[in-house]
């Protein structure tokens, strides 16, 4: 049995209802969730062999998610994986190889994922995945004004990975069957659709994903830590 702490902000939501769909599949693998609000998640603070919460906030979110565990143990776990806390933006194409990699650093260095990262690094030399957070369900208008100006999802994954493995971490990337462009979710998985034709541009939840895309997406990243793992 592999066992796994997934440690995330509110976009570990959506994986944590499709992994309870899916994890009859994967009788190998053990998910343990710890989830909490990005402005608690990266106060999570090094105490041995642990990553405690030092306060009673977060100490009651991760216990919720966790079914009562209220710190993080690192001899608990095989590995481990941080989702969200950086946003993946829709950089233009056509800047130098050397800035995009500079934003890409600064996007992650001032993130609470680098936060989560950097701390769990401190007292593991396990092995730690981490995944930026979904992209975001845009609408058909800014899909094409974008369309042949970003960089590629795969390009911007790349070079995420450059960053990280300067601190011996791996990048999970959102699977490819949830994006309709190089910078977007499709539609269907974000969390909550406008209730209406003329609520279509302020209603809904476009930066939340659901449980469908939960589904797809640890399906994906158990079938990856398996053989990453074995």
């Amino acid at each position: 049995m592999k066992k796994i702490a997934l440690i995330g902000n509110s976009h570990a939501g959506a994986l944590k209802q499709g992994w309870d769909v899916i994890r009859g599949e994967f009788p190998d693998v053990s998910v343990t969730f710890f989830s909490s609000a990005r402005r608690t998640l990266g106060q999570l603070e090094v105490s041995g062999d642990k990553l405690i919460a030092n306060n009673d906030e977060l100490k009651s979110k991760l216990a919720l998610s966790s079914n009562g565990l209220d710190s993080i143990d690192s001899n608990a776990y095989d590995a481990f994986f941080v989702i969200g806390g950086q946003k993946i933006f829709a950089e233009d194409n056509r800047l130098s190889g050397a800035v995009k990699k500079l934003l890409m650093e600064d996007g992650f260095k001032t993130s609470v994922g680098a936060v989560v990262v950097l701390r769990l690094r401190q007292i593991t030399q396990k092995p730690i995945w981490f995944s930026p957070n979904p992209l975001k369900a845009h609408f058909e208008d800014y899909i094409q004004h974008w369309h042949n100006k970003a960089i590629a999802f795969d390009d911007r994954i790349n070079l995420l990975s450059e960053v990280l493995s300067e601190i011996d971490v791996s990048v999970f990337a959102q699977p490819k069957e949830t994006r309709n462009s190089e910078f977007s979710t499709s539609e269907d998985f974000a969390r909550q659709q406008p209730s209406s034709t003329q609520g279509k541009r302020n209603g809904g939840d476009r930066a939340h994903m659901n449980e469908a895309y939960g589904v797809i997406y640890m399906r994906a990243l158990a079938q990856h830590l398996s053989a990453q793992l074995s």
